[in-house]
């Protein structure tokens, strides 16, 4: 008896393909962002903008899952790459690139900032300003992810507000809002674009996974996103 579909294993090959498809879409998506940024459509922006790095977050687990299955061996089913790229904020948290420390200056974080630079650097005041900054960002990169799949929902969809007294109006979201967003996208896609396409930089990091994309003759060609693309967005 056959195997339903979502029980039938796959190859290598199969998540190589979707990998690479995933990072293709998370460029297009980046691009599809900007031109609606252009458009003055910023909500929209920003919801295509989160969508980018879902994208980039899924080529990363579909990564993971390939790597897993030649280094152990491992049996993957479409249900198991379903299951595993089903989460919004896992994605969002895969496809992060970093965290970006913001500060009005005479904020806990402009504070300690000062800190780490009005004291000699082993001091123990700056010592102690770099430690509770590495807290903050590690608690910034465990929130961020989910603070990024509210937003998406709120630039997308009209709902009652968080009090309940008004309405949530995707067309209110900012201009700034949606720049913050496109450009923390087109970081996420970059960093996950140079790890795909430098082979000879990153081949020890996943030698199969490389040798099979060189093999691999069908491979799309990536959508790229040069400096000049940015700062054209005024």
């Amino acid at each position: 008896m056959q195997r339903p579909p979502q029980l039938q294993s796959v190859t290598p090959q199969y998540l190589l393909e979707g990998a690479a498809y995933a990072l293709e879409q998370g460029g297009l998506l980046l691009h599809d962002s900007i031109l609606l940024y252009r458009n003055g459509r910023y909500a929209s922006a920003i919801v295509m903008a989160l969508f980018s790095r879902e994208e980039v977050g899924r080529y990363k687990l579909l990564r993971d899952l390939r790597k897993e299955m030649v280094e152990k061996c491992r049996t993957v089913t479409v249900k198991d790459i379903r299951r595993t790229c089903d989460d919004h904020a896992v994605k969002q948290f895969r496809g992060q690139s970093g965290v970006i420390l913001k500060s009005s200056g005479d904020d806990q974080i402009g504070k300690l900032l000062r800190a780490t630079f009005d004291y000699p650097s082993q001091s123990p005041e700056a010592r102690q300003a770099r430690a509770q900054l590495d807290t903050i960002v590690q608690q910034l990169h465990h929130q961020m992810p989910h603070q990024r799949h509210d937003l998406r929902q709120k630039s997308l969809y009209v709902e009652p507000s968080d009090s309940g007294t008004s309405w949530n109006r995707p067309k209110d979201q900012s201009k700034q809002t949606a720049r913050e967003e496109i450009e923390g996208a087109a970081n996420a896609y970059a960093g996950a674009l140079d790890r795909f396409t430098r082979v000879g930089a990153y081949r020890e990091e996943d030698t199969d996974f490389y040798l099979a994309l060189e093999l691999w003759k069908e491979c799309p060609t990536m959508p790229t996103l040069s400096s000049s693309d940015l700062p054209g967005f005024d």
